[in-house]
């Protein structure tokens, strides 16, 4: 991915995973690797390996698996200060190869776990030009509450928002839930991630009509659509300032523009290998 003069700090709030990759298929005696996952890690893991460890609030549990990750995410020059250490076990994800829902193809143990994250005692957004979010933790049952604080401090300190839509059918009641739930970040948000799924889980077309028709007014902020059968990826601005809004800030020298970053299996989609894009007459980029 081309990152040009991207925000300089970075808080990413959201949870820390076990993903268990079958080396091929699921049956008694087969192999597993594992990996560490989820959304608030992934995203700061791509981060950290395109030189930009973000502050990163998240649970780790103290297993063995937490363990490791946390030393993980060390490694990578993550600060430590906003991970929570906690007693309760890793969340555990793997694929399913026989969901029989488009996008569902994971199964996870996540209840009685460290699954999510909290805010840290000082008023971190206050420090940072960019929050990152995701819907895996948007449900009131997860920390939708601790959401919707980090979102009103985000925009009481002029603090840019990004978020994921990452929407899950077995999170949510019904499709009206998922989208009522995220008029209030899509509402704050200049940086906005949705994939074909996504929006059939808020019971929207996979388009950018369907995904405007998620925002409580008309959309000021930068979108990302990925088409989940062929990978393709578009981009739109559709109108104003979008992620530019905010306080002006004492950024430093302009980072040079980096090329695109391998990530490594596990890594969200803000690590993933993009290629070069062409623009075409309508203002969109194809990836």
């Amino acid at each position: 991915m081309l990152v040009a003069d991207p925000p300089a700090r970075v808080f990413v709030a959201g949870d820390t995973t076990v993903d268990l990759h079958p080396d091929e298929t699921v049956a008694p005696g087969s192999g597993l690797r594992w990996f560490p996952g989820g959304t608030g890690a992934n995203v700061a893991r791509g981060l950290a390996l395109l030189d930009r460890p973000p502050a990163l609030a998240t649970r780790i549990g103290a297993d063995p698996f937490g363990r490791a990750i946390n030393r993980r995410l060390t490694a990578l020059g993550i600060d430590p200060a906003d991970r929570v250490r906690d007693d309760r076990p890793s969340p555990v994800t793997t694929p399913d190869p026989d969901a029989d829902r488009s996008g569902d193809s994971w199964t996870a143990w996540v209840r009685d776990t460290c699954y999510g994250f909290d805010l840290p005692d000082r008023d971190v957004l206050a420090e940072v030009d960019l929050f990152h979010c995701s819907g895996t933790v948007l449900p009131p049952t997860v920390d939708g509450p601790t959401v919707a604080t980090a979102i009103d401090a985000a925009r009481a300190n002029d603090t840019a928002v990004s978020f994921d839509l990452n929407g899950r059918h077995n999170q949510w009641s019904s499709p009206a839930a998922y989208a009522d739930a995220l008029a209030m970040p899509l509402a704050a948000a200049g940086l906005v991630f949705a994939g074909d799924h996504d929006l059939a889980v808020a019971g929207r077309e996979p388009t950018f009509d369907g995904l405007r028709g998620l925002f409580p007014e008309y959309p000021s902020a930068l979108a990302v659509l990925t088409r989940g059968a062929d990978g393709e990826r578009r981009r739109r601005r559709p109108r104003g300032r979008g992620l530019g809004a905010g306080r002006p800030r004492d950024r430093g020298p302009r980072p040079a523009a980096r090329g695109r970053d391998r990530g490594r299996r596990g890594d969200g989609r803000l690590s993933g290998p993009v290629p070069p894009g062409r623009r075409r007459a309508d203002g969109v980029v194809a990836r």
